[in-house]
């Protein structure tokens, strides 16, 4: 048995860690990869509650997606618990869901709605796999890092990635949907939007 964290990044480094203050063209920007902050390294208490609380004790691996964001905060998290280099995995199975804000929203109903009018398009874009990357592409990745997980010694790994994968990987590993033709709009809508340094853990068999 495995105990996996996923974990949301740190909050990112000034006016970019508040999306709903973003200007359109800038959020474009973030979601695009174009924008890779860094991480508000005041914000590591919030990671460090989480952690205490989910009695994180064993941890052997720390995995990351590419992003900036996601690098610093593991880099934070194996100097507290002592890791070395080779126990830092960075994968792109950890990415952020791929999704283009210009072809989903229009500047005005981004202005009027900010995130949540976003959320909405994106979940069904995901799902009917028009204008964000399919439910498809992302439960492949999702079933690649278990395998991956399944592969390795040690008992407790953590795993740092972003917010809309967050969902997907709790529909998956908590509410054991494993089949990507049975994920609802529901069931991706009601799952959790974690805050930055916060998330859940798992146990894989």
């Amino acid at each position: 048995m495995k105990t996996i964290y996923f974990i949301r990044h740190l909050k990112p480094k000034g006016s970019l860690g508040n999306h709903e203050t973003l200007s359109f063209n800038t959020f474009c920007e973030l979601a695009a990869g174009k924008i890779d902050p860094d991480i508000d390294y005041r914000s590591y208490p919030t990671l460090e509650k989480f952690l205490y609380r989910q009695g994180l004790k064993n941890l052997s691996y720390i995995f990351n997606s590419p992003s900036k964001r996601t690098t610093q905060t593991a880099a934070i998290m194996a100097k507290k618990y002592s890791l070395n280099q080779k126990s830092l995995v960075k994968t792109s199975y950890l990415k952020e869901v791929g999704f283009n804000p210009k072809v989903l929203i229009t500047p005005d109903v981004w202005e009027i709605y900010g995130m949540n009018g976003l959320r909405t398009r994106v979940y069904k874009s995901i799902l009917t796999g028009n204008g964000a990357e399919s439910i498809h592409s992302i439960y492949g990745r999702i079933k690649n890092l278990e395998q991956l997980f399944f592969s390795l010694q040690g008992k407790e790994i953590v795993s740092v990635t972003h917010a809309f994968l967050m969902r997907f990987l709790e529909v998956y590993f908590v509410k054991g949907k494993k089949d990507f033709n049975s994920i609802s709009f529901k069931d991706v809508s009601k799952a959790t939007i974690y805050s930055y340094g916060e998330g859940f853990k798992t146990e894989i068999f």
